[in-house]
């Protein structure tokens, strides 16, 4: 596994260094890690004012050589947890000790830092492979290495909180329920793309109390936890009065039903979450329709996003992890097909899903 982690580590790092990208990324165009950086340095000197003012006022008076506003400007300065703070924070640091850096550079050096983070989630998720029950756990890899991969090098920090659902399942099939706990919280705390791993932390917990008297539960954990999460709950409560104007920019998601792309997402979920129910049982079906719900919540606002497509990877984190699970690679096969299936219907992915990391590098990218 290491020789594997370095050869990804060997042929991936230079990518951004030598792409002509003004960004660094792959495609000139993708620049979140720029915004996070910045809005890192914003919230260690505005504090909350990061979610509760648009990020052209809350940034007005914060000086930072890399100031990079991009399309935040009148939303929220975060529309995340905290902890993407603790992600950003060395690209921010280094911005603010190499204020000569060019924005090229900088935003290599943070597309760099993703890349480590991608490869430190394919370890922990290599890891648990090792674990968990036969059946199509290579082509699952190969399609969390490519989706990682991708992610990092247009610079989204999806990235982290796969890890931290990667190591929650690796917790689970090493029989240590109140970790992963504490990891579903990380996740959570990170991004709240992480409600989706959900059904599985109510598993965990369940599994965690049993039938113990509470004098014997892991009280550290659930402290840990019910911290972790009421902090994300409430930067969600912050900033959401903000992204007002961008809500209404754009049809209800009540709107759509009647039309068919709505009913194509909504029978498709149906169909995937009794497959789910019949190989993995109920924490599967749960999930997999909790992926259909938050692809019909996005389909209005988010059309072309694809990199929000990283929930969909919940019901492959599942085998091994629930002891549900009957037929392994059957659930892993209704996973792949949410994914690649919501990519087409909901983020309307024409490069070809996760294959687009392929498809972006041949058409888009040029050396410098």
């Amino acid at each position: 596994m290491p020789a594997v982690l370095l050869a990804s580590l060997c042929v991936t790092l230079p990518i951004p260094f030598l792409s002509a990208s003004r960004f660094g990324d792959l495609c000139n165009w993708y620049n979140d890690h720029l915004h996070h950086a910045f809005a890192t340095w914003v919230f260690l000197h505005r504090g909350l004012a990061i979610y509760t003012e648009p990020f052209r006022t809350a940034a007005s008076v914060v000086r930072y050589p890399h100031r990079f506003l991009g399309d935040w400007a009148d939303n929220p300065g975060m529309v995340y947890p905290p902890g993407v703070f603790v992600v950003f924070l060395p690209m921010a640091l280094l911005g603010s000790w190499l204020p000569d850096m060019s924005m090229h550079a900088f935003g290599a050096t943070g597309i760099a830092i993703l890349l480590f983070y991608a490869h430190l989630t394919f370890g922990v998720f290599l890891l648990s492979s090792e674990l968990q029950p036969r059946g199509l756990r290579v082509l699952v890899a190969g399609a969390l290495w490519l989706a990682l991969m991708r992610a990092a090098l247009d610079g989204f920090f999806d990235v982290v909180w796969l890890g931290a659902a990667a190591a929650m399942q690796l917790s689970l099939l090493r029989a240590k329920p109140s970790r992963a706990l504490v990891w579903f919280a990380a996740a959570a705390f990170t991004h709240f793309r992480a409600i989706v791993m959900a059904p599985l932390a109510v598993d965990a917990l369940r599994r965690a109390i049993g039938r113990r008297p509470a004098r014997d539960w892991p009280w550290g954990a659930l402290s840990l936890t019910a911290g972790l999460l009421a902090i994300a709950g409430v930067s969600f409560l912050l900033m959401y009065p903000v992204t007002a104007n961008m809500r209404g920019a754009h049809p209800s998601t009540l709107s759509q039903i009647g039309t068919l792309r709505f009913w194509e997402i909504g029978l498709s979920g149906v169909l995937l979450a009794a497959g789910a129910y019949w190989s993995g049982g109920l924490v599967a079906a749960v999930t997999s329709a909790l992926v259909s719900v938050i692809a019909l919540a996005e389909m209005t606002v988010y059309p072309t996003f694809w990199w929000h497509s990283s929930v969909c990877f919940a019901v492959l984190m599942l085998p091994g992890a629930v002891e549900s699970v009957r037929r392994p690679a059957v659930l892993r096969v209704v996973g792949l097909v949410q994914l690649f299936a919501l990519e087409a219907l909901v983020w309307a992915d024409r490069r070809g899903g996760l294959f687009g990391l392929f498809a972006e590098f041949l058409n888009d990218f040029k050396l410098r």
